[in-house]
């Protein structure tokens, strides 16, 4: 007698070192998306992200490596070229409490990674062993193996009102703490961004800017290699509506 056997669960992994478990569940990659499970059937989570793992190397599919602790899912996908930008060595990054994402890049490229015990105090760390054959503990230090860390902030789209009007963006404020030097860039309408200037203080307040359009995004970027850098916010201080403006 022949017999067909229906496969329950059609979805698994390219690498074994993407499996890691986060408060009962598990998660895992693939070159569809990454995938988490608590006994069912798995479900795709990373939508949000899906065009960096578009965009990572095919070859690097069975070298992911990723890890959890207490509230995030790490996960390592090699290089992404993206908007005409490289970015190395790039980590997806997922709150399970929050259910969000976050992009980092590392110096160096990581195929192992996992949570160690100090035997001695019974502290807990997070470490991975990269390309070169060294073990590196995670969020240990100030800087990324010797090199400042790298640091971006962008907002969504900016529309104040209807995204048909003109508007006017004359005065910002920037609220950042040890971030003296950060670079703030504006674009408007999916431009390119123009850098407005540098984070004197806590407080950075730029006057003149006149920049029109009908959306703007707001970047900040920077490298520290000290005390870590906080931003604590974002304030358009004035933005005037010069209506529904056409081209003649």
């Amino acid at each position: 007698n022949n017999s067909t056997v229906n496969p329950v669960v059609g979805i698994g992994t390219s690498s074994q070192e993407s499996v890691a478990e986060c408060k009962g569940f598990v998660f895992f990659f693939n070159s569809g998306g990454i995938f988490v499970t608590s006994g069912g059937y798995p479900r795709e989570i990373s939508r949000p992200v899906y065009d960096w793992i578009a965009n990572m190397s095919p070859s690097f599919y069975d070298d992911v490596a990723a890890f959890c602790d207490d509230d995030h899912y790490f996960c390592s996908i090699g290089d992404v070229t993206k908007g005409g930008r490289t970015y190395s060595n790039v980590w997806l990054v997922y709150t399970v409490s929050s259910q969000n994402w976050t992009i980092f890049t590392f110096a160096d490229s990581f195929r192992a990674m996992t949570r160690y015990i100090v035997p001695s105090t019974g502290a807990v760390s997070y470490v991975g062993g990269d390309v070169d054959g060294a073990v590196q503990t995670f969020f240990s230090g100030t800087t990324d193996n010797g090199t400042s860390i790298q640091y971006e902030y962008e907002t969504k789209e900016l529309e104040f009102e209807s995204r048909a009007t003109t508007k006017q963006m004359s005065e910002l404020a920037v609220y950042i703490t040890n971030g003296t030097g950060t670079q703030i860039l504006i674009a408007e309408d999916n431009k390119k961004y123009h850098t407005m200037g540098d984070t004197e203080d806590i407080i950075t307040i730029l006057k003149g800017l006149n920049i029109r359009g009908h959306f703007f995004k707001i970047k900040l970027a920077g490298s520290n290699s000290s005390t870590p850098v906080v931003l604590d916010g974002l304030e358009i201080l004035k933005v005037d509506s010069l209506g529904l403006l056409t081209k003649n």
